[in-house]
């Protein structure tokens, strides 16, 4: 990952609703100054979101993260992830290795809700690593890393009451379908209940808990991929049971020591 050099540019929060208005065309939003969470009375609970963004030299919005709501959002993108019980972040990087299309998959949690945290902030742990190799073109790997991460490490019975956040970079645009369950997050796989994407950047997200944590793994990826290319080990034979892969080896992790970051709350 490279960093743009430069000002950082000018940040902005905004609140989002789909409603539908009666006759009158008014609008209600009310405010809850205790969690700085803003409702639009009425708004259909599966549009709601906090995004924070900027605006590009083309005079577009580059949306810098999208967090779910499912009712009332919080004011401030910082604290958005913090109405979740659990947060896990996933990044898949892709490079050639032994002449194939080849991906590193890492995923980040957080062992408690981020809310329940004081200072000096939400620590987050390395959950799994993943090398993906052979990968078929016209495939996603970032959606591989989601689904590996689904079934092999999220797979343990969650309780109803919690909402698990999983953090990832890509796909945008196809967020709320695969929220509302309209669409699969891979190939025909629906995400469970109690999970909802949420949108951060890798590059330009910073600040918040997500963009935090998906730039960790981000990294963790580019630092296994220069290993496996220093430690020239041999080409992978494991055969995979998905079509859009040849191959998949799960990387050892630690989880005490070396693998911990920490998000200073807002």
């Amino acid at each position: 990952m490279k960093r743009k050099k430069g000002k950082t540019k000018l940040r902005q929060d905004s609140v989002y609703g789909t409603v539908n208005v009666g006759d009158d065309r008014t609008l209600t939003v009310s405010y809850d100054w205790q969690t700085d969470a803003i409702e639009i009375v009425g708004a259909d609970a599966k549009s709601t979101r906090t995004e924070r963004s900027y605006e590009r030299t083309s005079g577009k919005p580059k949306i810098v993260s999208s967090i779910p709501s499912d009712g009332k959002s919080t004011f401030t993108a910082k604290r958005a992830l913090f109405a979740y019980e659990y947060v896990v972040a996933v990044d898949t990087n892709t490079r050639m290795l032994f002449g194939k299309r080849c991906a590193v998959s890492v995923s980040y949690f957080t062992p408690k809700p981020p809310a329940t945290y004081g200072p000096p902030g939400v620590p987050f742990i390395c959950l799994a690593a993943y090398l993906i190799v052979g990968i078929k073109n016209g495939v996603n790997p970032e959606q591989i890393g989601w689904h590996l991460t689904i079934t092999r490490n999220l797979s343990r019975p969650i309780p109803s009451h919690h909402r698990i956040a999983l953090v990832v970079d890509s796909e945008l645009d196809s967020h709320r379908e695969i929220n509302e369950r309209r669409k699969g997050y891979y190939m025909g796989n629906t995400l469970p209940h109690q999970i909802t994407l949420v949108y951060s950047s890798a590059d330009v997200d910073n600040e918040t808990l997500g963009g935090v944590m998906i730039r960790m793994c981000d990294q963790m990826a580019s630092r296994i991929f220069e290993q496996i290319q220093k430690t020239k080990i041999p080409p992978p034979i494991n055969e995979s049971i998905d079509a859009n892969f040849e191959a998949l080896y799960s990387l050892p992790v630690t989880r005490e020591g070396g693998s911990l970051g920490i998000f200073a709350q807002p």
